[in-house]
């Protein structure tokens, strides 16, 4: 139970962090300094993909905005929604392979999922 509950605050403070980030404040961008720890803090890999993916969504979702502007009124609501999954994805994939459960190596995978991004 204790894995679960670290689970869901790292996703939780991820799309907080996320969230923060994308709204430009200061305070945001001084707050994704964290982004590492909480990303990789999960017990598991899936769960940390999670907690990644859930930063990335959150903080990419002007993504649809500015890309139905980009496009124009014509494009379908698909093509926005499947670059923002898309993008959160990709970026998402670095930090799950840097995710490790042996907590003395994090030292060296912060930086490598880092260059990975």
């Amino acid at each position: 139970m204790k894995n679960c509950l670290r689970d869901r605050v790292s996703l939780c403070a991820a799309i907080a962090i996320g969230l923060g980030v994308s709204t430009g404040h200061p305070l945001g961008i001084i707050a994704a300094a964290g982004m590492p720890l909480v990303c990789l803090a999960p017990a598991t890999r899936n769960a940390a993909f999670k907690s990644t993916f859930g930063y990335y969504v959150a903080g990419l979702w002007p993504i649809l905005p500015g890309s139905q502007r980009y496009n124009g009124q014509s494009a379908a609501l698909l093509l926005p929604l499947s670059l923002w999954v898309l993008s959160a994805v990709l970026l998402s994939v670095p930090w799950t392979l840097a995710w490790t459960s042996d907590r003395s190596r994090c030292w060296w995978r912060v930086p490598t999922g880092l260059v990975q991004s």
